[in-house]
């Protein structure tokens, strides 16, 4: 599934892309574009590997993995540096814990 009328309209905002999810999940397309640079605010609470992943195809399908940002076993911050047109947060591994993830644009 594509969140496709979802725009960052201004440095600042929020997006989730992961909500306290407890197990895998290959998260779903949030629609990125017009920004150049983004943050991404991933929260595991306990045991999980998150990929934090970018596409820049027109319509990406739901099971699209696109490119790989980076994958994290912690809670981190990830840094997009380039212009992407979506960006989604998959879980490839749980074991225990929640998992969330947010996106804000950055100046």
């Amino acid at each position: 599934m594509l969140t496709e009328t979802f725009m960052l309209p201004k440095v600042g905002q929020r997006a989730t892309l992961l909500d306290g999810l407890l197990t895998t999940s290959n998260g779903e397309w949030v629609n990125a574009q017009g920004f150049e640079r983004s943050s991404i605010h991933v929260v595991i609470a306990n045991t999980a590997t998150v990929q934090v992943r970018a596409s820049n195809e027109v319509a990406p399908a739901a099971s699209d993995d696109g490119g790989l940002v980076e994958a994290v076993t912690a809670s981190a911050f990830v840094q997009l540096r380039c212009p992407a047109r979506w960006i989604k947060a998959k879980i490839s591994a749980h074991t225990s814990g929640a998992v969330s993830a947010f996106m804000e644009s950055v100046p």
